[in-house]
């Protein structure tokens, strides 16, 4: 009776002493497991910051080059290897992107996210390269027309001047595709009367007599073609009448030039532009001395000489 008593508290520690085993066990590999998984997610954002710095690299890079492409002293064959680098690199990014998507190193909507990113970035540097490869066409017909025409001399002059009236047209067109691309715009006006307290009413229909503060709220436009940096917007509110609202009484208007004639604006605001979208909103006070018009208003948005947007509301 005494052995059977023995052998079953022998037994009872074996189970105890397995069982703790098999506890530590599943706890060791548990543990294993978190820090294994927190650490592959430590590594995934980590990775995805890097990727995300390598993109906005790239986009100062590709927006820094303008000016060397455009320098006179860079000959076209320098030209295309600044251009066929970069070319490469954004190449190599989406590479790195897709091998981001198939690790599942962030969630597909960031991974679209930049590659729409660069997807911009290679349609800048595409624009270049068709520029160039037009101009290097150019640059082969003049040599060959040049070589031909080395026999005449009348001929060479005649035809030369023609090529060099094509050349400024093609070179003035492209300027001005350029200075149209990097044009701001504006969408999205909004109106609110604000009241001397700083209540904010939005509408698009105002009392003439309730009117305190008018402010002009709007969306400018991402743009990754104009230059970066600070710009003057100006806005004109145009009366029924046709004339500008204007207060000089309290320093909201003035005058700017544009297209070389002195424009009256009823307020301006200057704006810090970074290529990506962002809201501006500009308050003006009406003086007692001009008064709003009853009717439909205009309101005309204007910067860097160009009209940018306009919208409407109506005093009642």
């Amino acid at each position: 009776m005494a052995t059977t008593t023995q052998n079953s508290k022998t037994t009872s520690r074996a189970i105890l002493v397995i069982a703790s085993i098999l506890v530590l066990s599943a706890l060791g590999y548990f543990s294993v497991k978190y820090f294994s998984e927190k650490n592959a997610s430590q590594q995934k954002d980590t990775r995805l910051s890097e990727l995300s710095q390598e993109i906005v690299q790239l986009e100062d890079e590709i927006f820094n080059f303008k000016n060397e492409l455009e320098s006179k002293d860079m000959d076209l064959a320098s030209q295309r290897m600044l251009l066929d680098e970069k070319d490469q690199a954004l190449k190599q990014m989406a590479a790195q992107l897709e091998t981001a998507r198939s690790q599942e190193l962030a969630r597909s909507r960031e991974i679209r996210n930049m590659e729409n990113r660069i997807k911009e970035l290679q349609s800048v540097v595409s624009n270049y390269q068709e520029r160039l490869a037009f101009l290097e066409q150019q640059n082969q017909v003049l040599a060959g027309q040049v070589d031909s025409l080395v026999e005449n001399e009348t001929q060479l002059k005649s035809q030369f001047q023609t090529l060099q009236e094509e050349n400024n047209a093609t070179t003035e067109q492209l300027a001005q595709t350029v200075q149209l691309a990097s044009a701001l715009q504006t969408k999205d006006f909004v109106f609110f009367n604000v009241s001397k307290k700083g209540k904010e009413k939005q509408d698009v229909s105002f009392r003439r007599r309730g009117l305190e503060n008018l402010k002009i709220c709007f969306t400018i436009l991402e743009n990754l073609i104009a230059a970066p940096g600070q710009r003057r917007v100006y806005v004109v509110w145009e009366n029924p009448d046709g004339s500008t609202n204007t207060n000089f009484n309290d320093s909201f208007s003035g005058s700017f030039t544009l297209d070389g004639q002195k424009t009256t604006y009823t307020a301006s605001q200057a704006i810090e532009f970074n290529r990506r979208s962002q809201d501006v909103c500009i308050t003006y006070t009406p003086s007692d001395e001009n008064k709003p018009q009853k009717g439909n208003q205009a309101i005309y948005v204007y910067a860097d000489n160009e009209l940018i947007g306009q919208g409407n509301f109506t005093i009642k």
